[in-house]
């Protein structure tokens, strides 16, 4: 397991070179491949479909979600810790 101090680096690492909007994007693409692959093996379509139709769709459907919690997590976590929430600001 890996922790404190190499970790610390890492992530300072990652903030000083401004990485972490390429590496979500990077693992978004992959989970989007990984989540493709898997519904090769797993999807069935129903009798007299085709099936690349629902597997575009599902996995479409797992895209643009992932891509929504990644734009989430984005506000969430990388906003600049000094920056204080919108939630008290009201714009008039």
């Amino acid at each position: 397991m890996v922790t404190g101090q190499p970790v610390r680096r890492l992530a300072q690492l990652i903030q000083r070179y401004r990485l972490e909007d390429p590496l979500s994007q990077a693992a978004w693409a992959a989970s989007i491949g990984v989540f493709a692959r898997w519904t090769l093996g797993h999807y069935h379509a129903p009798a007299g479909g085709t099936p690349w139709v629902g597997m575009t769709i599902r996995t479409t459907v797992f895209a643009l979600w992932g891509q929504v919690l990644r734009e989430w997590l984005a506000l969430r976590w990388w906003r600049p810790r000094n920056e204080p929430a919108d939630r008290a600001r009201e714009d008039v």
